[in-house]
């Protein structure tokens, strides 16, 4: 392996206070919201690094170096971007690079990359042990993947080193780039003791070299924590950290010792952290133990942007109450609720801010935050502040007492005032004030008295249910009276007013409602209930009252069909088909006497068909009369109707007409002998 970086490496990796590795992280517990693969694009092992036999990754070839491993287009605020990711072309330097950033819809190119930016290289690394030795990664033990999801590119490279050249401490590398369709590339990194003994003293540092299309001397400029940016006034790149113990800027020429490189966290916000030299970053995470079987992370993203979208953007912080379904609630007096800066740029609105402005009578409930400003100039962004009702409370003691009067020295003694105590719960945005208790006033039974009846059999409990009703204290009398009785009697209304059945007594106190009703009525069979002559309240004292409950007879009804039959005869084969009439008849029976009553609408009329050369008698079959309420029994019955023959004859001139057939054969015959005669007389005469 080449060793020409083999001292002083460790003294970059050791600066600053030295801290625990975060053994088995599964990710950087800062990794920014937007990376939408920074945690997702594979799973992990149980030993904490990368999984990438699963969750659709796919093996790539041992590909030549500086090679295309992958390309993403997007479009970003109207500008078609592709990203390229390239194989590194050389050792220790960069394991993968995605340094190529094509502006297609303006024909530029762009790359930030210390081999003379060629889309090969930009990005050395560099393993530490102690304070003594250093390796690089062997780019013959790499292997390499892809993956694409959701409009999202990923590739990844896993590969081997021993540490101070010691096979006896190997350690595994991976790491995984993720291109997001915003156009965001984060690099997650992993390191894995994949020996048995624990690894002492590991660190690990990442650099990147700031040039851009071949300036070298680029300026860095914070951008508020491990944040800045390098801008050539035709795209600006954003470099964070998200996962690690520092970032630092400073002169790439002592990237192996660190001189003069400087802590970008420590600078305001658009502040030149270093400037005129050949400029860089360095990602470390500081040396630590390391066990067997365990691993640590550093991640890192970047971002560039073109010049029209690096144009101030607004974020509008707005209240809304969780109690009133995510109205818009006014913030106190003075709360900032407008935010303006640069894409990328943190906006700076804290957790403590969003709690000073809540406004008088709310609680703090949490923050959607937004972290930085995007690049969409068209929507604003918005910090959405939840805030609920602050609420007072304050207790209520409210007392139930029962009296007993009316039954002289028999009256029971008054119980014990019943206690409940209400919680007094007041929301002071709405000013309603919830009344409600654990556990309320029980039931209490009226105690008996021979003679007596209460006027309340048993006053009844109070729950605690909530309310927004203040209780109040109150008092239940409850008054005995004399026992008195009145009879309830049965009457038949069909057989003037008979009495039916046996003589009911009723109970109660004097005065005291009576409370009768039809449902109470005890209907003996056959009767149906007429009415109730009823009684309010019981009789005072030595006072009679009777309920009278009205009865009918029932009927049953039924019924019964009875004919007409109307024969025609006289008109030989023309002689019309017998009409048979059915007429139905209602049958009430009284249910009590037995009597049969029996009503009709009665037949209808039918009128005889008219046959030429036939006179008919009659010539209706009238109608009968409707029969209501008849005792006899109806029976069948029958009609004849008679149909005549009319006959013409015609003599000299004369028209005679015969009444019967008969009359006019006669007439006939005699006719033809007078003609005969008048012939003989005729023969004779010669």
């Amino acid at each position: 392996m080449r060793q020409s970086h083999r001292r002083g490496i460790a003294a970059l990796l050791a600066i600053g206070t030295t801290v625990a590795l975060g053994l088995v992280s599964v990710a950087p517990a800062n990794a920014a919201p937007s990376d939408t693969w920074a945690t997702t694009s594979t799973t992990t092992n149980t030993d904490g690094s990368p999984n990438l036999t699963g969750s659709g990754w796919t093996q790539v070839a041992t590909p030549a170096a500086g090679a295309a491993l992958g390309t993403l287009s997007f479009t970003r605020n109207g500008i078609a971007y592709t990203v390229t990711v390239n194989v590194p072309d050389s050792w220790g330097g960069p394991l993968l690079v995605a340094n190529v950033i094509a502006n297609t819809t303006a024909g530029q190119s762009w790359t930030y990359a210390y081999d003379q930016g060629d889309g090969a290289t930009s990005e050395a690394r560099y393993i530490a042990s102690g304070d003594a030795y250093y390796s690089e990664i062997d780019p013959g033990t790499l292997t390499y993947y892809t993956k694409t999801q959701s409009g999202d590119l990923a590739v990844a490279v896993t590969g081997t080193t021993d540490i101070d050249y010691d096979s006896s401490q190997p350690l595994t590398y991976t790491e995984i780039l993720d291109v997001t369709s915003d156009g965001r590339i984060v690099h997650n990194l992993t390191f894995t003791n994949s020996g048995t003994a624990t690894l002492s003293q590991i660190g690990f540092s990442a650099f990147v070299d700031t040039m851009l299309n071949g300036d070298d001397m680029i300026p860095i400029i914070a951008n508020g924590g491990n944040s800045v940016y390098i801008d050539n006034g035709t795209f600006r790149l954003y470099l964070a950290m998200l996962g690690g113990d520092q970032m630092l800027a400073g002169d790439y020429t002592y990237r192996n010792t660190l001189q003069g490189f400087v802590d970008v966290s420590k600078f305001a916000q658009d502040a030149t952290v270093i400037n005129n030299i050949d400029t860089s970053i360095a990602y470390n995470l500081n040396p630590a133990d390391l066990a067997a079987g365990t691993s640590v992370h550093l991640a890192f993203s970047e971002q560039l942007k073109a010049p029209s979208e690096i144009v101030p953007q607004n974020v509008n912080v707005k209240y809304v109450d969780d109690d009133s379904n995510g109205a818009a609630v006014t913030p106190k007096a003075g709360t900032v609720t407008k935010f303006t800066g640069m894409p990328g740029d943190p906006v700076g609105f804290t957790e403590a801010m969003a709690q000073a402005g809540v406004p008088d009578n709310y609680v703090y409930v949490s923050v959607a935050n937004v972290a930085t400003y995007d690049m969409d100039a068209t929507t604003d962004q918005t910090i959405v502040v939840h805030v609920k009702h602050q609420h007072a409370t304050s207790s209520l003691d409210t007392t139930r007492t029962i009296t007993y009067s009316g039954a002289g020295a028999a009256t029971p003694g008054n119980p014990d005032p019943q206690t409940i105590t209400w919680t007094v719960d007041k929301d002071l945005v709405t000013g309603v004030t919830t009344y409600s208790a654990a556990a309320g006033s029980p039931a209490v039974v009226s105690p008996t008295v021979d003679g007596y009846v209460p006027d309340i059999a048993t006053v009844p409990a109070i729950t605690g249910a909530s309310t927004n009703t203040m209780p109040v204290s109150s008092t239940v009398a409850v008054t005995y009276k004399v026992l008195v009785s009145l009879n309830v009697v049965y009457v038949d209304d069909d057989a003037n007013g008979q009495a039916v059945g046996d003589t009911v007594t009723l109970t109660g106190g004097s005065g005291l409602p009576v409370g009768f009703t039809a449902a109470q009525a005890t209907i003996p069979t056959g009767y149906v209930l007429a009415s109730i002559d009823n009684v309010a309240n019981f009789p005072a004292p030595g006072a009679t009252a009777t309920i009278t409950v009205h009865l009918k007879h029932h009927l049953t009804i039924t019924s019964v069909n009875t004919t007409r039959t109307i024969t025609y005869t006289g008109a030989g084969s023309s002689t019309p088909k017998p009409n048979v009439q059915t007429l139905k008849w209602t049958v009430s029976t009284d249910d009590i006497t037995k009597a049969v009553l029996y009503s009709s609408t009665g037949y209808p009329s039918v009128k005889s068909p008219v046959l030429t050369g036939y006179t008919v008698n009659p010539a209706t079959v009238p109608a009968t009369a409707a029969t209501a309420s008849a005792v006899t029994a109806p029976t069948n019955s029958a009609v004849t109707v008679a149909y005549t023959g009319t006959v013409q004859a015609t003599t000299g001139g004369v028209s005679t007409a015969g009444g019967s057939t008969a009359a006019g054969l006669l007439s006939l015959v005699a006719l033809f002998a007078g003609a005969g005669a008048l012939v003989l007389r005729r023969h004779w005469a010669r």
